[in-house]
Parts: structure tokens; sequence; C-alpha cells
């Protein structure tokens, strides 16, 4: 398996591409730095967060309070709890904690994860507004491509804490976030489409490629065969040539210059057809390996066609389109 490792971008260069991913969206971007420690570990996951959720007190449970006091709240506390980002119910964005550096949002689960909290009750009741979930899907979209992460990457952040609160010698879930009404399911469809137009758009790009190299090496192993065959018609030509000298009677008075001229030429025609045989095997490898590497890649143009159609497959089972 390998792991790669995403080299962190500025902070200024990150707030730069949000604005760009945004422009589309009637979303504001606004940065309120908080720094972290310097994340060691590769990005592994992102954890979708509700701001509201249970409290002992009744006053305060399941309150997901307004951007604002989100903000305030993180920033009194930002020695304790911290997260990358915020996103209000009208879609505006709030970017804290660098992604390059570790947030505060999940036990035990810091170190490899970006957290995006949502202002939401979190109580399965309270719904997330359209242009909230839109903001998020534009983020998340970026965020997975430049970690190379997947739809199977996303987690909630009651799935990753399983602490429990005592209330009135009552244990309840500590975390239940982002709750039974977040539409992971429109979540899953968008973020996977996206996943599987890059990997059939990918995979398209490799046989494009692949067949283009199969185009010249069939040229190339086209002019190959050539040459081997007028190889081939010379040595045939040496041969004749060859016998014809061992065939030729000279005159008696001058056999011994005749012979020593003709011993040359025939040497020397020898030595012609041994350089072409020679060459004949050289060019016959050469025909093997263009063969040998045509079939190759033949056989990874069919598995690439079959990758494309179990995700066009899949993604249609699933999701019917």
């Amino acid at each position: 398996m390998f792991v790669i490792f995403v080299k962190p971008l500025k902070y200024t260069t990150i707030a730069s591409i949000l604005m760009l991913l945004f422009a589309d969206v009637s979303a504001t971007v606004k940065d309120i730095p908080v720094t972290g420690n310097v994340r060691k570990a590769s990005i592994k996951q992102i954890v979708i967060h509700a701001t509201g959720g249970p409290d002992c007190n009744p006053a305060q449970r399941f309150q997901s309070g307004d951007l604002d006091s989100i903000v305030a709240h993180f920033l009194r506390n930002k020695k304790h709890i911290s997260i990358h980002y915020i996103i209000d119910r009208n879609g505006d964005l709030v970017r804290m904690v660098p992604e390059f550096q570790v947030a505060y949002h999940v036990r035990s689960h810091n170190m490899n994860s970006i957290g995006i909290e949502l202002i939401n009750h979190g109580d399965g009741q309270d719904p997330f507004p359209e242009p909230q979930i839109v903001t998020l899907i534009t983020l998340l979209r970026d965020v997975l491509m430049r970690y190379r992460l997947t739809v199977s990457d996303l987690k909630s952040h009651s799935e990753l804490d399983n602490s429990y609160l005592t209330c009135r010698k009552i244990k309840i879930k500590r975390k239940s976030d982002p709750g039974a009404a977040f539409p992971w399911q429109r979540l899953m469809r968008e973020l996977t489409q996206n996943t599987v137009d890059l990997t059939v758009a990918k995979h398209n790009a490799k046989i494009d490629a692949l067949q283009e190299l199969l185009r010249q090496w069939t040229q190339q192993e086209h002019r190959v065969r050539t040459h081997l065959s007028a190889v081939l018609n010379d040595q045939h030509d040496a041969k004749i040539a060859l016998n014809w000298n061992k065939q030729t009677s000279y005159n008696t008075q001058t056999i011994t210059l005749e012979n020593e001229q003709r011993d040359l030429r025939m040497a020397s025609i020898q030595e012609t057809i041994d350089q072409l045989k020679q060459r004949e095997t050289e060019l016959r490898l050469e025909i093997q390996g263009f063969i040998q590497v045509k079939m190759n890649a033949k056989t990874v143009l069919r598995q690439l066609r079959i990758q494309v159609n179990d995700a066009l497959t899949k993604n249609k089972k699933q999701f019917g389109f």
C-alpha cells in the first residue's frame, strides 16, 4: 500500500483556492485563524459535526447556536477544542485551523482528520438548509480531491466518539452529530458521481494514451519487419553469390591466382552472410519485443475498460444514474 503525503498548502494559498471554489456559490468565505500543532500524519478522514448535541443541561441540549457564538466559543476554548471549518445555515464558510495543522474536534482521531462543523441542532429534526449543503459539497469535493480520499473516508462525529455522559444517573451517548436529518445519501450520491467521473476520465485518458502507443508500436514493428525482409533478401543474394563462386572453374595456367581471389571473395561474402544472420536475429528479437509489449498493453486496455464499465455499472445500481 502506498501512503501519499500531500505537501501542505500555505494558509493564504488555501484561502485563495476557497475564494475561487465558492465564486459561483452565494456564500462568503471568512478566515478567523487559530493556530494548531503541525500535522505529522497524513490526512485519512474528514469528520462531519453539528454544533448542537446531547447535554445534561436542558437549556443547552441540542442547541446549535449561531455562527458568531460558535466562533466565539472556539476562540475562548482554543487550547482545548478547535475546528478547521464552520459552515453557517446560509452557506457562509469560516476557516479557522489551517488544514496542515491539527484541530482538536474528535477524540482519538485528530491527528489524521479534518473537522467540519455545521450550524445545526443535531437532534435529527433540524433540517440542513440547501445553501449549507451546497457549500459543504463544494468544500468536500475540493478536499477529497486534494488528499486523494473517497466518500468512504467521510465520517460522522458520532461514529468516531463512543463516549457517554451520565445525566441524573442515566448514561447517554455523548455525541450523536450530525444527526439523523443529515442528508448522507445525497452527499454520497453527488460526491460519488464526482469520484466516478474523475475515475472514468483518468482511465479513459490512460486508454487513449495506450491506444496511441499501440499505434506507434505497430508502425515501428512494420518498419522492423520491412527491414528484416530486406536483410533476408540480402542473405539470399549473398548465398547465391557464395555458391556461384564455389562452382566456378578456372584456367589451369592462372588457377593459383584465381583461387586466391576466389577464396578472398568467398571469405568476404561469408562474413557478409554472418553479419546479415546476426542482424536477422536482432530484428527478430526486436519484433518479439513489440509483440510482447503490445500483448501486455492490450491486457491493460481490457482491464481499464472493465474498470470503467464496473465503475459506471456500480454507480448506476447504487444511485440510479
